[in-house]
């Protein structure tokens, strides 16, 4: 019964209904939903081997939950850390795994895109492969994430709506960068 709730919890937070603070402060839950997490990541990508995405989407979840730690520690309130981690971990995962459907065309479509550009006789017609409808349903659910992100991030620092949302923007995209930078030399 206590898993039910837990499950209605993260729903809610997807939903903007519930706040991290309502969530267990378990280092236990925490752990878990964090796995969970990297785990819906790895099955869920269609690219890379099992070690690749393992590495990078372990050290995407160690980079998140450093961050968060810092960012509250900045404002003093590192005791919300593990709600606040567990919260962010918990609707990560679900809407990763809303997301799960539409990865393998939107990933065609992107790769469709790039080959068709670095091809001399790219007209500017729309490439053979191109499936708009996932790569629409994928950026959907990318900012549903940022404002989820924002929205427990506003909760848990008691910050500006919109400050929250470029405080996610920015990590979001320096977590991406570090990412790429670490770890992309090594599987070229």
């Amino acid at each position: 019964m206590q898993l039910l709730s837990t499950f209605r919890s993260f729903i809610n937070l997807c939903l903007f209904r519930e706040r991290p603070e309502n969530l267990p402060a378990s280092e236990t839950l925490l752990l878990g939903v964090a796995a969970f997490y990297v785990l819906v990541q790895v099955i869920s990508q269609p690219l890379s081997d099992l070690p690749t995405k393992l590495l990078i989407f372990s050290a995407n979840a160690l980079l998140l939950g450093a961050v968060w730690f810092f960012i509250l520690r900045l404002r003093q309130l590192a005791t919300r850390w593990k709600q606040t981690a567990t919260a962010m971990f918990g609707s990560l995962a679900l809407t990763n795994l809303l997301a799960w459907p539409f990865n393998s065309d939107a990933t065609e479509s992107v790769l469709a895109v790039q080959s068709a550009m670095s091809d001399p006789a790219f007209a500017g017609d729309s490439p053979a492969g191109l499936f708009m409808g996932p790569v629409l349903a994928i950026t959907a659910i990318f900012v549903w994430q940022l404002s989820i992100q924002a929205s427990i991030l506003r909760q848990a620092i008691q910050v500006h709506p919109a400050f929250s949302f470029i405080i996610v923007l920015g990590y979001t995209l320096v977590i991406s960068v570090v990412l790429s930078g670490l770890l992309g030399p090594i599987f070229r």
